[in-house]
């Protein structure tokens, strides 16, 4: 995971990340455990990371489909930030 990215979200003033050992590899990226200071709600923080021109089409449309989808049983995207290299999508744990 590319560190800037780390240093990135935690220069968001609403999201820190939590510092414990529980991540999570899948084909498309990580996840990692977050909070946001105002409300102090536990969040998910979703790295993913773009090699070529197509990852990122993948993930801005990843993004688009989660922003239209409203239901109860979905987990819902709460935020998302791109920095050179990777997209992190902040979403319901």
């Amino acid at each position: 995971m590319n560190l800037n990215l780390w240093k990135f979200l935690e220069g968001k003033e609403r999201i820190i990340l939590v510092k414990n050992k529980n991540k999570f590899r899948g084909k498309f990226g990580e996840v990692k455990k977050c909070r946001e200071k105002s409300t102090q709600h536990f969040l998910a923080a979703k790295f993913i990371q773009i090699n070529k021109e197509q990852d990122r089409i993948e993930a801005l449309n990843e993004i688009e489909i989660m922003k239209a989808l409203q239901h109860p049983r979905l987990l819902q995207l709460y935020d998302a930030f791109e920095t050179k290299g990777n997209i992190c999508l902040i979403m319901e744990l």
